[in-house]
């Protein structure tokens, strides 16, 4: 029996072997459903690059979110490096281009440093918050998200503002009159 072999069948032979065993990023898609007052997202990660996605409808007025990421590293068995968030606005998967909210940086430091976007579409609008970077650690790495609703000011409340401060005005006013006619 005789094996005929043609270059063009091992150059795709390399070519599949080389795709299988290359290092591929690793993706999870998290759906929190309707945004809660706090949601947060714990990751672990294998070593190599990674590409998680946190995808969520923010409720029925428009708000404000702060969020806040940290790699949790641990020497070398756990560690992330270039570790990245981005908040967009649209849907997760579509072919339709998504718009930037916020993008910002996170290491094993950056956990007390909260991120706040403003003037976020309402009406049960879609967003998501991807998270980048990549695991150099020997077991991966871990990283957090968390992101909180901040409650947008009625306008009641801001009659109520106004009302206190007249009234605090008023009686500072009437204290001088009455300090000034003593």
């Amino acid at each position: 029996m005789k094996f005929k072999f043609e270059l063009k069948h091992v150059a795709q032979a390399v070519a599949v072997a080389a795709a299988l065993s290359a290092p591929a990023a690793q993706a999870a898609v998290t759906d929190w459903g309707v945004h809660d007052f706090v949601e947060v997202g714990v990751m672990f990660v294998p070593p190599g690059a990674f590409d998680d996605f946190f995808k969520f409808t923010m409720p029925g007025t428009a708000g404000e979110l702060s969020s806040v990421a940290v790699s949790n590293n641990l020497l070398s068995v756990l560690n992330i490096t270039g570790g990245m968030v981005s908040l967009r606005e649209g849907t997760y998967g579509d072919l339709i281009p998504d718009t930037l909210k916020l993008s910002y940086s996170f290491d094993g430091t950056t956990g007390s440093t909260p991120h706040t976007v403003t003037g976020l579409a309402g009406g049960f609008s879609d967003y998501y918050y991807e998270v980048s970077g990549t695991a150099t650690g020997s077991s991966g790495g871990i990283h957090v998200l968390t992101s909180t609703l901040l409650p947008v000011p009625e306008p009641e409340a801001y009659a109520m503002l106004l009302a206190g401060l007249g009234l605090m005005g008023f009686t500072v006013r009437r204290r001088r009159g009455a300090n000034t006619a003593a």
